[in-house]
């Protein structure tokens, strides 16, 4: 037999490799297909992960988090929905089964075809009352497409629908990880909005490659609110998707808005509760506000359900790193970078512990490494900078932190004040504190933004700077090495004090570190 009732109404026709809903044929991309042929050729039985994978992707190595999400897109082509499934179940920690009955389909004969008028007339009226919704059924498979995270593969030779292979290009490139493939990735979005504006996952792709253009690779022609506001034509294009929600999420925690960043990583969640990805960007908005221990779960959930994640496993190790886990921190940032040698953020996080623990040798090795090969990398200059600082080499910092300003990103103003400090450019000193105080009035609660301040009034010979100090670490400021290596010549009673403070710190740093409970 060729021909299969699923349930009832989804026939599939593996002959002609068609699949029928309701009378109107679904145009499911190949990998969809295959992925719906293996559950129902398997039906009742569970099909592991692993069977699943090798069924669909067949020779490429791929993760946990490709099959989700290619088992969420197939379920929006069917109507379908993990919360009441007619046609596939998961089965927690092992696989998944079609819970539809599978019936074969006999052959009819060639007689058998009826042609009179009245059939004709209703085949025609099912045709045209059909049409619409097989509009809405094509919009709904692009739209999952975007966050199917796979391996990047040779872009020219993928050869699918061309709505939805426009989108796959583009999510392909946003995982290279590097500042080229994501103007590509720019573009590509772009193309696709112009071509389908009506598909919400175009929207919160290109806010995403905003986001990451604006976060590891310092771009100016990128920015946090432009993705607010394309993840927001995504979540009133498509309410009920999490993309949107999570593309707004991560935008809001780069502008250091926090709370409204957990309510759109929460509605996400909500809406695909499997989603590690958002678990862990969820994380590091946690860890922003000081909630260490909200963090760390988030994290370990994250992990535990896409463990082969490379976002998954840096999540966590930046939430080691800031509970004074140096050890474990350093695994996880290892594991993601064997899962993707070219992760930017494990590799510049390595440099920063390496910073932590005074292991200038390391540090000057993996930033030298990360900034050679990547440098539109603006964190990596920043902590170059660092590192010089360290080595009390102005000139060498100057010129990191310089290289970081250009970038135009995140670290943009935070590396300006740098240089001026350097340069002991008082007045331009305080034009960037008049920056500075109009991004926290404005609701800004990045950390980095108040030790600036801090960092100006110390400059510029403020009685209250050493108040300053404090305030930062009071807002949740927790690095260090970062009060250690100041470009600034303080008085002895200042040295006395910003000496407790940092005794201060680092002895609260290690009253972070997580505690054993019997039992857990």
């Amino acid at each position: 037999m060729s021909r299969y009732l699923i349930g009832n109404d989804l026939i599939v026709d593996s002959q002609r490799r068609s699949v029928t809903l309701d009378n109107i044929e679904l145009n499911l991309p190949e990998l969809s297909y295959r992925l719906l042929m293996a559950l129902i050729e398997q039906a009742p039985n569970i099909i592991s992960h692993d069977e699943l994978m090798t069924a669909v992707w067949q020779d490429r190595v791929v993760s946990d988090e490709n099959l989700k999400k290619r088992v969420s897109r197939l379920r929006e082509a069917l109507n379908d929905s993990s919360d009441s499934p007619k046609y596939f179940v998961a089965e927690r920690g092992m696989g998944y089964r079609c819970i539809a009955c599978v019936q074969p389909i006999a052959e009819q004969p060639n007689s058998s075809i009826i042609d009179d008028s009245s059939t004709s007339k209703d085949k025609k009226s099912t045709m045209n009352l059909g049409y619409l919704s097989i509009l809405l059924v094509v919009f709904a498979i692009s739209v999952t497409s975007y966050f199917i995270y796979q391996p990047a593969q040779n872009i020219d030779s993928i050869n699918t629908e061309p709505m939805t292979d426009i989108s796959f290009q583009a999510a392909q490139y946003y995982y290279r990880y590097n500042a080229n493939d994501n103007q590509k990735a720019l573009s590509l979005f772009q193309e696709a909005i112009t071509l389908s504006p009506q598909v919400s996952v175009n929207y919160s792709g290109l806010a995403n490659v905003n986001s990451q253009g604006y976060h590891q690779f310092g771009e100016s022609i990128y920015s946090p609110i432009d993705a607010q506001q394309l993840s927001a034509k995504a979540i009133n294009l498509a309410p009920n998707k999490p993309w949107g929600y999570n593309a707004l999420g991560f935008a809001l925690y780069l502008d250091g808005n926090y709370q409204l960043s957990i309510e759109a990583f929460n509605k996400a969640h909500e809406l695909a509760p499997d989603w590690g990805l958002n678990l862990s960007q969820k994380a590091l908005t946690h860890l922003a506000l000081g909630e260490l221990i909200l963090a760390y779960q988030n994290a370990k959930s994250a992990l535990k359900l896409n463990p082969t994640d490379p976002e998954t496993n840096v999540a966590l190790g930046i939430v080691f790193e800031s509970l004074s886990m140096p050890i474990q921190a350093t695994e996880m940032l290892e594991v993601a970078l064997k899962i993707n040698p070219n992760h930017l953020l494990a590799q510049s996080h390595l440099g920063q512990l390496a910073l932590h623990k005074k292991d200038l040798e390391s540090a000057k090795f993996i930033l030298t490494k990360l900034t050679t090969k990547y440098p539109h990398h603006q964190f990596g200059h920043w902590l170059m900078g660092h590192y010089h600082l360290q080595q009390n080499n102005m000139v060498e910092a100057h010129t990191s932190f310089n290289k970081s300003a250009q970038l135009g990103g995140r670290y943009k103003l935070p590396s300006q004040i740098y240089i001026a400090t350097i340069n002991k450019d008082i007045a331009q000193l305080e034009a960037y504190n008049r920056q500075l105080e109009s991004l926290i009035l404005s609701g800004n609660q990045w950390a980095e933004l108040s030790f600036s301040q801090a960092v100006i009034a110390a400059a510029t010979g403020q009685e209250g700077a050493m108040d300053e100090f404090k305030l930062a670490i009071e807002k949740k400021f927790s690095h260090v090495y970062r009060l250690e290596n100041l470009p600034i010549r303080f008085s002895k009673k200042e040295q006395l004090t910003m000496l407790d403070i940092k005794n201060s710190l680092v002895f609260s740093n290690k009253q972070k570190q997580l505690k054993r409970v019997p039992g857990h």
